[in-house]
């Protein structure tokens, strides 16, 4: 049984910390990130639809929550063999090829396309 430690928000961001036990019997802290996707999704269907917005957004292709973009340098951190960190700010500059290909796949990939537009 889980129980929640402390709970932490920050803008539609909220992280909870939580004290289980692992299958060893030890103790072990997990960090639960949660983003409402609802509000992202809303915006995106606006300037959507809106040709006043699209007008302003000429270069919008997609809005996409940070909790993604992190999950995206945790998984490609993997993939190309560094830190997590290193990978998340790699990700961030956009100024490799591999790192293109991440914004590439969330700008235009099919299982992004309720936040582009």
């Amino acid at each position: 049984m889980a129980k929640l430690l402390g709970r932490e928000q920050s803008g539609d961001r909220r992280e909870n910390w939580w004290l289980h036990t692992g299958d060893d019997g030890n103790d072990r802290i997990t960090v639960q990130t949660v983003q409402e996707s609802d509000p992202i999704i809303a915006r995106v269907d606006r300037v959507r639809h809106d040709p006043i917005d699209r007008k302003s957004a000429f270069r919008f292709k997609a809005s996409i929550p940070a909790t993604l973009i992190e999950d995206a340098a945790r998984i490609n951190a993997k993939e190309w063999g560094i830190a997590y960190g290193e990978a998340f700010r790699e990700i961030m500059s956009n100024r490799t090829d591999r790192a293109q290909r991440v914004w590439k796949t969330m700008t235009h990939g099919r299982d992004y396309r309720m936040f582009q537009i």
